[in-house]
């Protein structure tokens, strides 16, 4: 891995990534006969925002974006890949890889493929940080028990009250 000056989490950064995802932010969407789940960009950088400090992560375009694949006819499909380093101050760089189908071969229908492959990318490098970015939306296992963890969560979190910061379940 890359050297780092390390710094280690706060009890509050800590206790806000091992927390279940909040089902209320798992979006889902159709494709190709199968229920997808995900979260928004817009949701993992503000959490992003909240857990690491405004200033204290960012990310940096690394590769792309390319054109991966494509296929011919009246409207084109081209795959469009970008990879990013996700950096949070003070820990070792993450990386994503993301993708997107551009449907049809005008300049709008080009620049949303390339904004969504690039926010593909970095939902992929935040998701390394556990289930707030989504990180149990991979596993089909635990997408099923999303809600499940996440109330008894806040019954554990209910009861601890302001004891301190336990760990939590």
């Amino acid at each position: 891995p890359e050297e780092c000056n390390t710094v280690t989490f706060s009890e509050n950064q800590i206790a806000e990534l091992i927390k279940p995802i909040n089902p209320k932010a798992v979006a889902t969407r159709e494709q190709r006969g199968q229920t997808l789940s995900y979260i928004e960009a817009v949701d993992a950088v503000r959490h992003a925002n909240a857990i690491f400090g405004y200033g204290n992560w960012g990310y940096e375009v690394i590769d792309g974006p390319k054109i991966v694949g494509s296929s011919g006819g009246e409207s084109p499909r081209n795959v469009w890949q970008e990879t990013v380093k996700l950096i949070i101050t003070g820990t070792v760089p993450m990386y994503g890889v993301g993708a997107s189908i551009q449907a049809g071969g005008s300049p709008e229908a080009m620049e949303m493929a390339i904004k969504a492959a690039d926010t593909d990318a970095l939902k992929r490098a935040l998701k390394n940080y556990g289930s707030q970015f989504g990180l149990d939306l991979y596993d089909k296992e635990d997408v099923k028990y999303v809600t499940e963890d996440y109330e008894k969560y806040e019954r554990w979190a209910a009861r601890q009250g302001d004891k301190g910061k336990d760990t939590a379940p």
